[in-house]
């Protein structure tokens, strides 16, 4: 695979989202499954003052804590579901339901874990950010995006999908730090794009969720363009140094067998008593 630049990964990423248009669907379904969920489980009610509409959700403490799961079960489907798939397409050049399905059953536990420590991490540099001026959101940010990455295709879980992410990230500075901005800049740009398409009459709530999960699902290739990319020129780049240091090892002296025990035929045997 070609080693990833900060050029060449958004341009390849923008052709297999295009050519597989099917990554965006677990994402979709989820999404759409999750709202109507919470609007089951959190009614609203809408109060209309003076020409003002104000929309207040009933939520109670077991409805919220059933839309908590819901909603981490959701991100775990959805995030297994489309690394898999973008993992597929850049590995194959095209990506299949299936492949999410199987990155779901085998790596599910590995995003799961790896949630929870990107969740602790996350309330510590919270805590920080009014000390730091909001640098240690931005370190966060920094130093971990390929965190679910490493977790899907890299099989690592917890703690070990973090690290595998900080190893990347801290040797590949420049490329990192100009894919977070950009990711940026596009989640910002399509986040806008998606608010304004909602107010669409009627088709306004699918089109802009059809948007937002196309850019998750871009910005997910991009990640693990950039993951995959860099894991592969660590393992390529080891294997010369392996080759290098085997012919550089002194080889073995030749050792001669030792000798068959005597037997009752040896001659100057023992004799059997």
């Amino acid at each position: 695979m070609q080693t990833p630049t900060a050029e060449n990964v958004f341009g390849r990423s923008w052709t297999l989202l295009t050519q597989n248009w099917v990554i965006i669907v677990p994402g979709l379904i989820v999404a759409i499954i999750t709202g109507i969920l919470t609007g089951l489980l959190a009614p609203s009610t809408t109060y209309v003052s003076g020409g003002d509409y104000t929309t207040i959700r009933s939520v109670g403490v077991v409805s919220s804590m059933i839309i908590a799961v819901i909603g981490v079960i959701g991100a775990i489907i959805a995030i297994t579901y489309t690394t898999g798939m973008a993992g597929a397409a850049w590995q194959r050049g095209t990506a299949t339901l299936a492949d999410g399905g199987a990155a779901f059953r085998e790596d599910a536990g590995h995003v799961l874990s790896a949630m929870v420590f990107l969740f602790l991490v996350g309330i510590v540099a919270s805590v920080l950010a009014p000390f730091t001026l909001g640098l240690s959101i931005l370190v966060l940010f920094f130093l971990f995006p390929y965190t679910m990455a490493a977790a899907v295709l890299g099989n690592f879980g917890g703690i070990d999908a973090l690290r595998e992410s900080y190893r990347i990230a801290t040797q590949h500075v420049a490329t990192t730090a100009i894919i977070i901005v950009v990711a940026a800049v596009i989640a910002i740009i399509g986040g806008i794009l998606a608010g304004i398409l909602h107010f669409i009459f009627l088709i306004g709530p699918l089109v802009s969720a059809i948007l937002n999960e196309a850019v998750l699902a871009y910005l997910t290739l991009v990640i693990v363009g950039v993951y995959l990319g860099y894991r592969n020129t660590v393992a390529v780049a080891a294997a010369p140094a392996a080759a290098a240091a085997s012919a550089a090892a002194p080889p073995m002296p030749d050792v001669a067998p030792p000798p068959p025990p005597p037997t009752d035929d040896t001659p100057g045997a023992n004799p059997a008593t």
